[in-house]
């Protein structure tokens, strides 16, 4: 017949005696169990707590640089209207809608 149970022995030091303990096979499953789901959650959290910071830190970052990507576009549409001023605009870029 199998045992129901398992012997933990507990050896303090020299002067003391032995302990022991016996644990069912049951207990020791759902202890096993409730470890995993810990850890699991314990995972959980730390992933959630990662991902919000990343947010928070792209949240934050358009305040840094929206200065120069207004820069940018501004100097590309101030490209556009040299070009435009230059007289080397082809028909085909004259023919899209807010060109001119």
């Amino acid at each position: 017949m199998a045992k129901k149970c398992y012997t933990v022995l507990v050896l303090p030091d020299a002067g003391s005696h032995i302990r022991r303990f016996h644990i069912a096979k049951p207990l020791l499953g759902a202890l096993a169990v409730t470890a995993g789901l810990f850890f699991v959650t314990f995972l959980f959290l730390i992933y959630q707590t990662v991902s919000r910071t990343g947010q928070i830190l792209e949240l934050r970052q358009p305040e840094q640089y929206q200065a120069s990507r207004w820069t940018s576009c501004r100097g590309l549409n101030d490209s556009r209207i040299k070009w435009r001023n230059s007289g080397n605009s082809t028909s085909v870029y004259e023919r899209l809608p807010g060109w001119r």
